[in-house]
């Protein structure tokens, strides 16, 4: 216990102050977190010590419900399957992180890698995926990666394993894919070696890291201060994943999306709805992965400044000038204290301009090429949505059209031969002195029908129910003026 707290003269204080360090006073710390009664904590740590205590309570906890829960460990087990940093990444691809030390600075992201069935647009995307809980997920491989740049010019990539379950006996398809994940490494070391001949590979996978453009003094004396940064970049930029996920004319999403319109052209259902859904959402998650990509390279590009907390600490000297530099070193000396640079002790490694230049550029073209190209299928999708709605309109009231017709027709019908009918009736009827001849029924047959053909006739074009003749006739002529 630090020497201030015995120095309060204050026993009832000094019976609550717990070691933060020691594993029995911890887990009663934990306990009493959870302990309804509670009120107040305060902790005092520092590199040496750390103590805690509950300070007020408004009361006891007669029965002790919550320390049990403590004590037995299941709050620690609840507590891990809660934030498990693999699960995080695993269920949320786009999470990603900056870590910055003093010495360090750390990437961690998720990548996405073609597969056999992505690299051909051809095949479809899968309407029933094998797990229904990733169906809206991009298909692909993801892997996470963890990408650091030390001081000391080290850059360490740690790449998860994709098939931990396989213990390295992969198939032909996991063998594909693995060499999908790691194609960019291996292009990499193939750059840093000078055994490997540039002239068998395409110009946009030559890698200026050890073979640079030039040869002259200024670019000799920067190859070693930009080598390290512009393999930090380059093990960065995976290029090849995202040309072949959306970047490429014919991707396997345009693809999906033609094929889709070509389908509701001929005929148009709900199902193609659901599918689409199902597409917009996989857009929508590659789309935030490459925006998380975008937050890390800003976070990279983000220029360290000294803040007021650090320049007010004693340990660092500030380059202010010589008198203070001069007392700050005094003081350092007489106090046994280590003397620390203004520089170092800011948080990130700072990368060559080289490496910086490469890393604006990549966000250009991120932007560019990835997620405009992903906002124009997801533009795509909302107005196929529409579209299918729309043409399921039309296919109902060309329905509905040719139901009507059918109704004036049966309409028409009854009205023509309603004339008729009463004609019949007439001339069935039997009156005294009066005799009705076969050449008399037909010759008022045909003039009954002829006048309820004419009056059916002006009825309809007075009523407009011609309109379709007129319009298709009118379609006639115009089609006649063109040719």
């Amino acid at each position: 216990m630090p020497a201030f707290y015995r120095s309060l003269d204050n026993e009832e204080l000094l019976l609550k102050i717990r070691d933060l360090d020691d594993p029995t006073d911890f887990q009663q710390l934990q306990a009493q977190v959870l302990l309804p009664t509670s009120r107040n904590f305060f902790v005092d740590f520092g590199d040496d010590h750390a103590c805690a205590a509950n300070s007020f309570t408004s009361g006891v906890d007669p029965e002790g419900h919550s320390r049990p829960h403590i004590l037995d460990g299941t709050f620690d087990e609840d507590l891990s399957k809660m934030i498990s940093h693999y699960r995080l990444i695993d269920e949320v691809w786009h999470w990603s992180t900056v870590d910055e030390g003093r010495r360090y600075v750390s990437l961690g992201y998720n990548s996405l890698h073609s597969t056999n069935g992505t690299k051909d647009p051809s095949k479809p995307l899968e309407p029933k995926p094998i797990d229904p809980e990733r169906g809206d997920l991009p298909e692909g491989k993801r892997v996470w990666n963890w990408l650091v740049l030390c001081e000391d010019k080290t850059v360490i990539n740690i790449h998860e394993d994709p098939y931990p379950q396989k213990h390295g006996f992969y198939d032909r398809e996991e063998l594909s894919t693995l060499y999908s994940i790691r194609r960019n490494l291996l292009n990499v070391f193939r750059n840093l070696s000078k055994c490997f001949d540039i002239s068998r590979s395409a110009a946009i996978a030559v890698l200026p890291i050890r073979r640079r453009i030039g040869d002259s003094e200024e670019e000799r004396a920067h190859r070693p201060s930009d080598a390290p940064g512009l393999l930090f970049y380059n093990l960065f930029d995976d290029w090849y994943s995202t040309y072949s996920l959306v970047a490429r004319r014919e991707h396997k999403y345009a693809a999906a999306l033609d094929r889709l319109r070509a389908e509701m052209m001929q005929k148009a259902e709900l199902v193609h709805v659901e599918r689409l859904h199902r597409i917009g959402r996989q857009l929508s998650v590659l789309k935030r992965m490459y925006q998380s990509y975008e937050v890390i390279i800003d976070r990279v590009l983000e220029k360290q400044e000294s803040t007021l907390a650090s320049l007010k600490n004693s340990h660092i000297l500030s380059p202010m000038n010589d008198d203070s530099t001069i007392d700050e070193a005094s003081y350092c000396a007489s106090s046994n204290v280590h003397q620390i640079g203004e520089d170092v002790s800011m948080l990130g490694v700072a990368l060559s301009s080289a490496a910086r230049a490469r890393f604006k550029r990549l966000k250009y073209r991120t932007r560019l090429y990835a997620i405009s190209e992903i906002e124009e299928c997801l533009s795509a999708k909302e107005s196929l949505v529409m579209m299918n709605f729309n043409l399921i309109a039309i296919k109902e009231s060309l329905s509905v059209e040719r139901l009507t017709r059918v109704t004036l027709l049966l309409a028409k019908g009854t009205l023509l031969f309603m004339p008729i009918s009463i004609m019949a009736a007439y001339f069935s009827c039997q009156f005294t002195n009066q005799e009705f001849t076969v050449t008399q029924f037909w010759t008022w047959f045909g003039i009954v029908l002829g006048v309820s053909i004419v009056c059916l006739f002006l009825f309809s074009v007075v009523s407009g129910t011609m309109e379709d003749v007129v319009g298709q006739e009118e379609a006639r002529e115009g089609e006649q003026e063109e040719w």
